[in-house]
């Protein structure tokens, strides 16, 4: 999962001329405006015949819902170089990192080349950065040294590591050009889109409860018919294949500090966009497509369905369930314990109020909680659990989706399942191995913004690697 963004491939040819630079405006511009819509086979009917061949139409589907689901929708993008008419390349920010496009088009204005790759903005010699990092082993040591070492001054990495289903915790801080060991395992990080896990938690909680069952439809709990009488079940929000965009189309028009995104979007607008602009993207076919409206939603409607608050259920039913005691959809309860998050610049900034989309992404926790709740997923004796790992939708051979997890296939035939999240001053990786009863949670506040943060998931799943 994590090289998915790595997949497209170029396919180059050398007869394009300077002065069709304007035809690559309109390319990259009506690329970006398809992707984030999610209509992505607007953007495979673009490609050219060859690049159809080398990348059909569900391999494209994969390969840029693979993309969206790690790094979001595509913000702007800034044109970096144009090489000898027949390639520009492109700094492309997305809501959780930044990349770097290359794109090649035709004569006829189609796509025949495209590939995502990581951006550098410069060569920047790190060299002068020390590792003072003690009371780990060399190899991991080493490994975290290397994924870090490009973050600004402030930066907390919090590590849980499961053996066996025993936690060990560890934490790092870069100071003065020193990445050096702390101890932060009771301190607090917003986790991000993690927060899809528990939320889908709540969900399976319900449906062993027999208060719900899978197939059900949220549109029942709504006084008025969606856009297009269209119909939802819960567990197509959970696993992402309801067809829904990544967020809704009325989103930026709520939006007034770009530091604290969400703070403005209430029920009020959620309940306009179903009733007046819903629309799907997998009309007539179930496919995958990571959705962040889809798992606000389904916060929300469980609430609605069990006529409580979805914070308060997440409270009494998962995070009192399983003694994650320093977990919060409160940021005001983490007084005290919250780590800082950074902006992109490692300037201090905002943290994010999640409003509706609460069952997105509203959760903050420690290393000590996620590791509980991970150290519980290896109790066979709890169905809840065993419920969320369980495949619902396979995507393709390498991953499958479970409730609010991600089910990566390894090549050893193993399974690891997976989420990750990112904020404006945080990112966080989980991964877990239920058969060996293995995993690593990193939580960070290191801005989902940040052009090098996926080397957290890089780290995580490097770390994972490490645990025998």
């Amino acid at each position: 999962m994590k090289k998915l963004f790595l997949a497209l491939l170029m396919l180059l040819a050398s007869n394009l001329t300077h002065a069709q630079n304007d035809t690559y405006k309109q390319a990259v511009a009506a690329f970006v405006e398809n992707y984030n819509a999610g209509q992505y086979s607007k953007i495979f009917d673009a490609f050219s015949e060859e690049m159809q061949t080398f990348l059909p139409a569900d391999r494209t589907v994969t390969v840029l819902s693979g993309l969206k689901t790690q790094f979001g929708n595509i913000a702007g993008t800034e044109l970096i170089d144009f090489k000898n008419g027949n390639m520009a390349s492109y700094k492309a920010t997305f809501e959780k990192g930044v990349l770097q496009l290359n794109l090649s088009v035709n004569e006829s204005t189609r796509i025949r080349g495209i590939e995502f790759k990581p951006y550098v903005a410069e060569q920047v010699n790190y060299d002068h950065v020390v590792n003072a990092l003690s009371g780990i082993n060399k190899q991991q040591a080493d490994l975290i040294f290397e994924h870090v070492k490009t973050f600004p001054g402030n930066t907390q990495l919090a590590f849980a590591f499961v053996e066996n289903g025993k936690p060990a915790y560890y934490g790092i801080i870069k100071e003065n050009d020193t990445v050096k060991f702390t101890t932060n395992s009771q301190k607090v990080f917003e986790i991000g889109s993690i927060t899809k896990v528990f939320t889908a938690t709540l969900l399976a909680d319900l449906i062993v409860q027999k208060k719900l069952k899978p197939e059900d439809e949220v549109n029942r709990y709504f006084s008025f018919p969606f856009n297009n009488n269209t119909r939802l079940s819960f567990e197509s929000l959970a696993n992402h294949t309801s067809g829904l965009p990544r967020m809704p189309a009325n989103f930026e028009a709520s939006v007034d500090n770009q530091a604290n995104p969400y703070k403005n979007y209430d029920a009020n607008n959620l309940h306009a966009y179903l009733k007046d602009e819903l629309t799907l993207s997998n009309t007539g076919k179930k496919t995958y497509a990571y959705s962040n409206l889809g798992s606000g939603l389904l916060g929300y409607s469980l609430g609605l369905a069990q006529k409580s608050d979805y914070r308060d259920m997440l409270q009494k039913r998962v995070f009192k369930k399983y003694n994650m005691r320093n977990t919060f959809t409160d940021r005001t309860a983490a007084a005290g314990k919250l780590v800082t998050g950074l902006d992109k610049d490692g300037k201090p900034t905002s943290n994010w109020d999640m409003s509706v989309f609460a069952g997105a992404g509203a959760i903050l926790s420690t290393t000590e909680d996620m590791a509980t709740f991970m150290t519980a997923h290896f109790k066979p004796s709890d169905k809840v659990l065993a419920l969320t790992r369980k495949p619902t939708f396979v995507v393709d051979e390498k991953m499958e989706v479970g409730l609010g997890w991600h089910i990566i296939k390894m090549k050893s035939g193993q399974s690891l399942h997976w989420h990750n999240g990112g904020t404006g001053g945080y990112t966080s990786s989980m991964i877990l191995d239920a058969s060996q009863q293995k995993g690593v949670v990193i939580l960070s506040n290191v801005s989902a913004f940040h052009p090098d943060m996926q080397q957290i998931d890089n780290l995580c799943f490097g770390l994972i690697n490490t645990l025998p």
